[in-house]
């Protein structure tokens, strides 16, 4: 995978999964949200991806072994949501949000 799609993955994940407050997001209660926020979320989280788009998200998708991603009828999630994070310390969560800035 691209090394675009890689920090995409990753980011999507800490937006969908660990913090979706922190981007503005409201997730349902089955973890999805609208591409279309989740898409103004990340243009907001970082400038250079004013241009991304919902096609990315489906390469991510397409080309991820771990299948983490689901899309459909205008929306997305990541699977395991609540698991994941779960047993995580604030300093765990920090150290994330830390790595997805550079």
């Amino acid at each position: 995978m691209r090394p675009y799609l890689v920090q995409l993955s990753k980011t999507m994940a800490y937006a969908l999964r660990h913090q979706p407050t922190q981007f503005g997001l409201t997730l349902d209660e089955e973890g999805w949200v609208e591409i279309d926020d989740l898409l103004a979320a990340l243009r907001r989280h970082r400038r250079d991806w004013h241009d991304i788009r919902a096609e990315d998200f489906a390469e991510v998708i397409a080309q991820s072994d771990k299948q983490r991603y689901e899309m459909r009828y205008g929306k997305i999630r990541a699977y395991g949501r609540q698991s994941y994070s779960r047993g995580r310390s604030e300093a765990d969560e920090a150290a994330v949000c830390a790595s997805l800035r550079r």
